[in-house]
């Protein structure tokens, strides 16, 4: 009867420590998935970030190549280009909407 109520106190024993530790994963689960929020936020602001430092980028290169360029036929050709690029963000807009 005693081997059976040791038993049994093991086995309650055990229990509450699996009990423990499960929750101590669940908590570090949750913690973890809120850090992954958190990170997911940041790279969505970055690539926000690196867009828009890649258009100031190209619109510097444009306006560079413009005023670099001595020969007026290229630059007409040029600002035709950022002309029908404009029109192509446009119609994407409007497509869109």
């Amino acid at each position: 009867m005693q081997n059976l109520q040791m038993l049994l106190s093991a086995i309650e024993y055990k229990s509450r420590m699996l009990a423990k530790l499960y929750q101590e994963e669940q908590d570090k689960n949750t913690y973890l998935l809120n850090e992954q929020g958190k990170l997911q936020q940041i790279i969505e602001q970055q690539k926000k970030i690196i867009a828009a430092l890649e258009e100031s980028n190209k619109m510097l290169k444009i306006s560079n190549s413009i005023e670099n360029s001595k020969d007026l036929q290229s630059v007409k050709l040029r600002i035709n280009e950022i002309v029908r690029d404009v029109d192509r963000c446009i119609r994407l807009l409007t497509t869109t909407d």
